[in-house]
């Protein structure tokens, strides 16, 4: 015949075993966003603004960046910062460009607001996209397309882009598009990466046909010197006054 005390220690026993244990969650690390490409938006003068020729409606425009680190996750900051009027955005998307900066098939992807394929930006303020989930690779080109649905001339940076008629974002190849010049309101490039961030910077000047400090040069020789010193990189930065931009290029 089996105790009390026994019998108090077989219940207490089986209790234990029956209860779940409850383990406090973890907590998850948020997410680590560094700047990958980035430029700066420029406010026109008329005469500047006027040679950029016809406003942009019913257009899509695609931008080329060069993302300078790995990633996980990417998002877009489109700037309408310098602008006086709101700026509606049709549909936007991102697709990576092969070395003859023809889209990789299979690689396109909508870039989404809030999870609405359009967005309006508010005079005065820039807007990020929403967090996608793909694998950026460092030293690669990717076209990001911005449909516009109405008459815009956004205050951006003026860069030479691929435009053509209509809501073309969701095609990888455009059809009747033309290289122009345009306002460029990709602004930066955000991804989640577990890359260290440092980062080399180069002035000088970007197009060998002009006279002055070549950046290029200056980029290469830092880099190597930073290299010989075992303490590479892991970004660097272009700047450069052909077209007041900033182009970024990943380590060797």
């Amino acid at each position: 015949m089996i105790g009390e005390e026994h019998m108090k220690k077989i219940l207490h026993m089986m209790i234990g075993v029956a209860t779940p244990t409850l383990l406090a969650a973890a907590p998850v690390p948020a997410d680590r966003w560094v700047s990958a490409y980035g430029n700066a938006p420029i406010g026109y003068e008329p005469a500047i603004r006027d040679a950029l020729g016809a406003p942009l409606k019913d257009q899509t425009v695609r931008q080329i960046v060069r993302v300078a680190a790995s990633g996980t996750k990417l998002r877009v900051r489109l700037t309408n910062e310098l602008g006086s009027t709101a700026l509606r955005i049709g549909a936007a998307s991102i697709v990576e460009l092969d070395r003859a900066g023809l889209p990789v098939a299979g690689t396109r992807h909508a870039l989404l607001f809030s999870g609405a394929p359009g967005a309006v930006i508010p005079a005065g303020a820039p807007m990020l996209t929403d967090a996608l989930s793909m694998v950026a690779k460092p030293g690669v080109d990717y076209g990001v397309s911005v449909y516009f649905p109405e008459t815009s001339t956004p205050p951006a940076h003026a860069q030479m882009a691929d435009v053509a008629p209509g809501d073309q974002t969701a095609r990888g190849v455009y059809t009747g598009q033309v290289r122009k010049r345009v306002p460029a309101i990709v602004a930066r490039i955000d991804l989640v990466s577990p890359e260290a961030s440092r980062t080399l910077v180069a002035f000088g000047d970007l197009d060998h046909r002009r006279r002055g400090v070549d950046a290029r040069r200056v980029y290469e020789l830092a880099r190597s010197a930073r290299a010989a010193a075992g303490c590479p990189a892991r970004r660097q930065v272009l700047v450069g006054r052909q077209r007041g931009d900033q182009r970024q290029s990943p380590a060797a």
